[in-house]
């Protein structure tokens, strides 16, 4: 909780997580003391406040409503963490595994592990190039990159060592994203001729490869507990439910407008899809529904919410969004009224990966050396 007060020489206000919560009409000078100063105390010594008390900060001005509000945002809703990636895109995927946040930065060819308690961060070399899809299967990571041909490895989370690294066949290229059913790993292609997605065996890493017609190439994936769903870059966009079985496909179309499938998420209800349009045209989304495949549309108000990078569900609350924008921007939409709120972090110039740990929203800045811990449930 973000707990401010202030006081202007008549009024006293109470401000709870940004939001005026109490007011008391009040007069006079507040007195000035050559005593010290105790926080969650009394007199240093009695009356301890039972509980955590952290970021106390003292003004001698009063701040307004709006100063309030901007300050529980930037400060308390979300805070920057600096690494030290030369040229890092945190983009597609990440996932929370044994107490860690794990980002692959596409252009440094690396896996960064960040501590969710500390926000401590180590970085490991993955030794192919362009790493851009990570899920984990409950005891290893499974990370995808490489160029033509793509690579895919097994990377054990608890000694920091990769197990061993997969080459695909020629005419696979450019794994995008996956996912884990349970019983398979899955990793779709981007620019393969041979392949839009394939299922890998984790006990051993041999795979199969799969090439529907009318696709296109492949992006972000999901699974909702029967089918594995993937998104496609075309326009309008295209998504598929995969049986993870044998591997067949029912493809569907998006609505004209609504162009290239990017990042997808399962909300415990819906599929969501993000679509990748341009700069000008705000934020598109499809909520889609498991049975069918028909789908609702969403649309940001204003277009300064653009370009779906990375979708994330919390927990039966709030679905959170990554957006391409500068300064980096997110949106947090409640998925069954599909109303939303949107937040931008000063310094972060897009917001290309996602992951919750349980208590946390992580996002991975494209371009610059920040990670950003969030506080959804405040």
């Amino acid at each position: 909780q973000y707990v401010a007060m202030t006081y202007n020489g008549s009024q006293v206000k109470v401000y709870l997580n940004g939001i005026e919560d109490g007011t008391l009409s009040h007069t006079g000078n507040i007195d000035i003391s050559a005593n010290n100063v105790y926080i969650g105390c009394w007199n240093g010594s009695i009356q301890y406040y039972r509980g955590i008390i952290d970021e106390v900060g003292i003004r001698d001005i009063a701040l307004t409503a709006a100063g309030i509000q901007g300050n529980y945002e930037y400060y308390f809703r979300f805070r920057k963490l600096s690494h030290n990636l030369v040229s890092s895109y945190l983009e597609n995927q990440a996932v929370y595994a044994n107490g860690y946040v794990w980002f692959v930065a596409n252009l440094a060819g690396k896996l960064l592990r960040v501590d969710s308690q500390t926000g401590e961060m180590t970085s490991y070399d993955l030794n192919i190039s362009h790493p851009r899809a990570i899920c984990f299967d409950g005891t290893y990571l499974w990370i995808g990159g490489g160029a033509e041909p793509a690579k895919f490895l097994k990377f054990n989370p608890n000694t920091c060592q990769i197990v061993n690294t997969y080459s695909c066949s020629t005419g696979q290229n450019y794994i995008m994203g996956s996912v884990y059913d349970g019983t398979s790993v899955w990793m779709s292609m981007m620019t393969s001729p041979t392949a839009k997605y394939i299922k890998i065996n984790p006990s051993n890493g041999s795979y199969t490869a799969y090439n529907p017609s009318g696709t296109g190439d492949g992006h972000g994936m999901c699974y909702d507990g029967t089918y594995v769903w993937i998104a496609f870059q075309t326009s309008p966009a295209k998504y598929g439910k995969i049986s993870p079985n044998d591997g067949s496909i029912t493809v569907y179309t998006a609505p004209t407008g609504w162009n290239v499938g990017t990042a997808m998420c399962f909300d415990g209800t819906y599929v969501w899809m993000g679509t990748y349009n341009d700069t000008v045209t705000p934020a598109r989304l499809l909520r889609i529904n498991l049975l069918n495949g028909s789908y609702t549309t969403f649309q940001a108000a204003n277009s300064v919410d653009h370009i779906v990078l990375t979708i994330t569900f919390v927990s039966n609350d709030y679905l959170w969004v990554g957006l391409e924008t500068q300064p980096g921007r997110y949106m947090r939409i409640e998925p069954n009224s599909m109303n939303y709120t949107s937040f931008s972090v000063p310094g972060i110039i897009a917001s290309g990966s996602s992951a919750f740990d349980g208590k946390h929203i992580w996002f991975g800045g494209v371009g610059t050396s920040y990670v950003v811990k969030g506080y959804p449930k405040d």
